[in-house]
């Protein structure tokens, strides 16, 4: 007998669940330009902070500010605070 399809559906949002369970939740911390979100990525990571950049295809192809959405620093939930401040400290 086959299972309905909702039932298959179910199973399958509990498996993708438990397979997420140990992958930690990013967070923006900021969106750059993609050579500065590059040199903060440097920063932060040298400081221990994990940080991926997302974004910044089209920028990185053809460097401009006319409709640029920008790249943007992702750390996890857990850093987030520590990447703020450390992000405040470089702006000084």
């Amino acid at each position: 007998m086959r299972r309905p399809q909702c039932a298959r559906r179910a199973r399958r949002g509990r498996e993708a669940d438990a397979i997420m369970d140990g992958v930690p939740s990013f967070e923006t911390l900021t969106t750059l330009p993609s050579v500065y979100a590059a040199i903060v990525k440097g920063a932060l990571e040298a400081e221990g902070v994990t940080v991926i950049l997302d974004g910044g295809g089209f920028e990185a192809i053809y460097p401009t500010r006319i409709g640029s959405t920008g790249t943007r620093l992702m750390v996890p939930q857990e850093e987030l605070e520590r990447a703020r401040t450390l992000l405040a400290e470089f702006d000084k």
